[in-house]
């Protein structure tokens, strides 16, 4: 999937396979755009495999968390991460965080793929709560789903507000810089967990990357992505709950800041565990704010597919705090684990990727993986 393409400028959808299809490249750059920080990772690729070359982020500019931002302002930004870094010859696949990208899934009777990209237009118009023509629109057929002993197309659709696209994509070309693609975080934290890992489990499993504001959820079955939502909860729904519950120093200072879990907080969080049984029941509290809303998609998806989600991947830099595992395990009585990375990071070969970088990494991924 892909809203913007350099190919073919910004155009409504066509079919579009859940990998790209396009050629190995020697390299890739992909850029997660954020509301809180801009995520930079680069690869390359040689006959000894695939390595990350460079990793990287800076805070976002509170100015370019809205949508009237200065391409300037992000040219300056993009100028200033990727300065260290030779990325003029790499594709860049990129995401925008918040609500930016909007998707939906919807269901279409089974019809040749023409009839369904001419049909798709008319048919997203019921489900989407602004006009199609301000949009970009694409696609990618998720499968077959059967319903009442019918078959029916499983879509999921995606759209940006096409003067959105103008914006990135004018502020990339002040930077000098040209976007392969808009691609979704989704798609990306699929390449990273399942794309090159052959190990990944044919089970039912959700993956939960877990930002700041927002979070978002997949859910995979038989390596194959079936449901992705974005959850309106984050690492400050978990921060929020500590610094009202427990009045936290640390706590609080992050959440002004958006720096999420320091060192300082998980000591002081750490120690208020041990402390007392109210603390760590002060600590539960805020943990179930945030697994309400995870646990009511899960419900949702399973009610409609008749399945059982055996498990949960964790990934993003909230999955770094230690117990947040076992915790969320506990909230959701489920399996839960930190996802890791098995990828070579360039002279550093004893080093594994942070979790926060996983978005970037599979953005960057859409340019090698098979």
């Amino acid at each position: 999937m892909s809203l913007i393409n350099h190919r073919d400028k910004p155009r409504f959808g066509g079919v579009s396979s859940l990998i790209s299809s396009l050629t190995k490249k020697k390299c890739a750059l992909g850029i997660d755009i954020g509301t809180r920080f801009i995520k930079v990772v680069q690869i390359s690729c040689s006959g000894k495999g695939t390595q990350v070359d460079y990793y990287g982020s800076i805070s976002t500019p509170p100015e370019l968390a809205t949508n009237s931002f200065q391409e300037e302002m992000l040219a300056a930004e993009l100028e200033k991460i990727l300065g260290e870094i030779s990325s003029k010859k790499c594709p860049i696949n990129i995401t925008l965080g918040g609500n930016r990208i909007i998707t939906r899934h919807i269901r279409m009777p089974q019809m040749p793929a023409k009839e369904l990209e001419k049909s798709i237009k008319w048919e997203v118009e019921k489900y989407l709560p602004m006009p199609v023509d301000e949009l970009v629109l694409d696609y990618v057929n998720l499968g077959t789903l059967s319903s009442d002993g019918q078959k029916q197309q499983h879509i999921l659709v995606a759209a940006i507000y096409r003067e959105t696209v103008k914006k990135y994509y004018q502020a990339f070309s002040l930077a000098k810089l040209q976007i392969s693609s808009v691609d979704l975080s989704a798609f990306a934290l699929w390449r990273v967990f399942v794309g090159i890992n052959k190990d990944f489990p044919k089970d039912v499993s959700a993956i939960l990357d877990i930002g700041y504001s927002n979070s978002q959820l997949i859910v995979v079955n038989d390596r194959k992505i079936s449901f992705t939502r974005l959850l309106p909860v984050g690492a400050r729904t978990i921060l929020d709950s500590l610094a009202r519950n427990l009045h936290l120093e640390h706590a609080t200072q992050a959440l002004e800041t958006g720096d999420g879990w320091s060192a300082e907080l998980e000591r002081e969080v750490a120690v208020s565990k041990d402390a007392s049984l109210a603390q760590q029941q002060f600590w539960a509290s805020g943990i179930s704010d945030f697994c309400r809303e995870v646990r009511r998609s899960l419900e949702f998806y399973q009610n409609q597919e008749k399945v059982q989600v055996t498990g949960i991947v964790i990934t993003g830099g909230s999955a770094n705090l230690a117990g947040i595992d076992a915790l969320l395990a506990a909230e959701l009585n489920l399996p839960v684990r930190v996802g890791s990375v098995d990828i070579t990071i360039k002279d550093r070969p004893d080093q594994t990727i942070a979790p926060s970088y996983a978005v970037a990494l599979g953005l960057a991924l859409r340019e090698v993986v098979d």
